[in-house]
């Protein structure tokens, strides 16, 4: 059996061109969370809702600094076909992981 990845990449609404990485908990409903689903994180001082863009087993970005997720937002998940296709022109092909300092 494989293994759940264990990062989230995640797509939120902010200036940057990234998605940002994110710990996969063992919070409730944290079984259920797959790529379109929305999920509510640490943002800076606050929080922020985000899509969940793709998974990963690692990041590039150092483990003490990844943050775990919030958890999901609610069972539903939008049309991750047009949540693409609107990101594109904000995420266009990059994947790039980054972290609030």
């Amino acid at each position: 059996m494989m293994q759940k990845p264990q990062i989230l990449k995640v797509a939120l609404d902010t200036p940057l061109d990234v998605c940002f990485d994110y710990l996969l908990t063992n919070t409730k409903g944290c079984e259920a969370i797959a790529v379109g689903s929305r999920v509510k994180v640490p943002f800076r001082a606050g929080k922020k809702i985000g899509v969940i863009i793709d998974t990963a087993s690692s990041s590039t970005v150092s483990a003490d600094k990844l943050k775990p997720i919030d958890g999901p937002l609610d069972g539903l998940r939008p049309d991750l076909g047009k949540c693409l296709r609107c990101s594109r022109g904000k995420l266009g092909n990059k994947f790039e992981a980054r972290t609030e300092s």
